[in-house]
Parts: structure tokens; C-alpha cells; sequence
């Protein structure tokens, strides 16, 4: 409806096979599952996605977007704790809004914010409106960008991910995994065709885990923690 902006919808299908290493039973399961082999039973994943949306240009220095979607997911894979066998839950849902706000305050600075609601739950079965384990109903990113000078840029963004429940907490009995945020940076050096980068992750050292795992009857918990402060340094040709 404007040369830069627009209105947008899609209705799309998606497919997933189960991966090899997902068709494997392990025989080491201490009598509770099938003993080895490959699992016949194992469907592959689909999907219905819907999304409609808008990208907006206020003016050159002002941008907004914002996107609704759903998905309709049947036979979503996931890994059984009770089996130590991967399987399908019956029907799922992800839905959710995103948005997104752009400034540029001159030809050096630039910001920018992103948020995600994400609303992900099981569609019948035993679970039935139980939240999916390991999504976080809140995330956010924001941050600026400065041109330092001719190729050399400075980046740094905050990184916001909320509460969610423990992966094999289907039932969502277990407290969730605690929300964390983390602040990023990363120089960044541009050449014709070539660039070099170096980057500092989790600058403050914040102590989180990305992930963590329930014991198959929900009695135990278990922690995956994330790197602390590190460095990054690469390059491209």
C-alpha cells in the first residue's frame, strides 16, 4: 500500500521426517522400553501455518512490524522419558505475535527492539491446554548498532528469554526454569567482499541455563548450563 510498506498473509504446510538418530531405540533403556531396534511406530511431524502481518515505514528514520500467526501441528516429535523412546504427541498449537520497531537517529545510529508472545499448548489428548515444555511465552531482543567510522561497526543488544516449563514436564507440575537476559557485543570490520568480526557473549557473566530436563516420573530436575562470558573471533570471504 506504500512503496515501503506493506500488508502480507500466507497459508503454508510443512513436513518433517524423523531424523535417523530419532528412529533409533536405544537398547540400554533399564527395562522400559523395546529393547533396540528402530522405532516403526515413529510418524513424521506436520504442520498448517497461517500468518498475516505488517511492515510499516513511518518516514526513512522510523520502521514498525507486526505479525500474528498459527500453527496447527499433528504428530509433533518429541522424546519420552518414561520409554527413553522418541514418539508423537497427537495435535499441538503455536500461536503467537510478534512485533518490531526500527530507528534510525542519524547515519550512525541505529536501534532497534523485537518481542515475541508465544502461546504453545497441547490440542487434546492427556495433555490437553497443558503448556509445551521448553517455550517461553515472553522473549525480547534490543539494542543499537554504531558506525564507528568508513567498514567498522559496533553492535549491542539485550537478550530476554522468559519462564517455561522443563522439557518432559508435560504435565507442568514442576516450577518453571528460571527467566534470564544476557547483553551481547561484537565489533565488526567490512572490506570490499571480506569481513572480520570479534565478540564478547553474556558480557556480565550471567549465570542461566538454556535448558533443562525432568526425570521421566517428574521427581528429578536437571540443569544444562550456559557458557558464562565468552569470546568470539571470525571471519568471511
Amino acid at each position: 500500500y506504500d512503496d515501503h510498506s506493506n500488508l502480507y498473509a500466507s497459508v503454508s504446510q510443512s513436513f518433517r521426517n524423523p531424523l535417523v538418530d530419532e528412529f533409533f531405540v536405544s537398547k540400554y533403556d533399564f527395562g522400559f522400553g523395546p529393547g533396540g531396534g528402530l522405532n516403526t511406530e515413529l510418524m513424521p511431524q506436520k504442520a498448517n501455518n497461517y500468518e498475516v502481518g505488517i511492515r510499516h515505514s513511518v518516514n526513512q528514520q522510523f520502521a514498525l512490524n507486526l505479525c500474528g500467526y498459527r500453527m496447527n501441528i499433528k504428530d509433533e516429535i518429541y522424546l519420552e522419558p518414561s520409554t527413553f523412546t522418541n514418539t508423537n504427541y497427537d495435535k499441538t498449537v503455536r500461536q503467537g505475535v510478534e512485533c518490531g520497531a526500527q530507528v534510525k537517529l542519524n547515519e550512525r545510529v541505529k536501534l532497534s527492539a523485537e518481542y515475541a508472545f508465544i502461546d504453545a499448548y497441547f490440542n487434546g489428548g492427556m495433555y490437553d491446554k497443558k503448556r509445551i515444555p521448553a517455550v517461553p511465552v515472553h522473549t525480547w531482543r534490543a539494542g543499537t548498532e554504531l558506525t564507528l567510522t568508513t567498514g567498522l561497526a559496533l553492535s549491542v543488544f539485550s537478550n530476554y528469554v522468559g519462564e517455561r516449563y522443563f522439557i518432559s514436564d508435560q504435565t507442568n507440575v514442576l516450577p518453571r526454569m528460571a527467566a534470564y537476559m544476557t547483553i551481547d557485543a561484537k565489533l565488526t570490520f567490512t572490506k570490499n567482499n571480506y569481513s572480520l568480526f570479534a565478540g564478547i557473549n553474556n558480557i556480565f557473566g550471567e549465570e542461566y541455563y538454556e535448558y533443562g530436563a525432568a526425570n521421566y516420573n517428574r521427581t528429578i530436575k536437571n540443569y544444562y548450563p550456559a557458557p558464562e562470558r565468552n569470546f568470539i573471533i571470525a571471519g568471511t570471504i
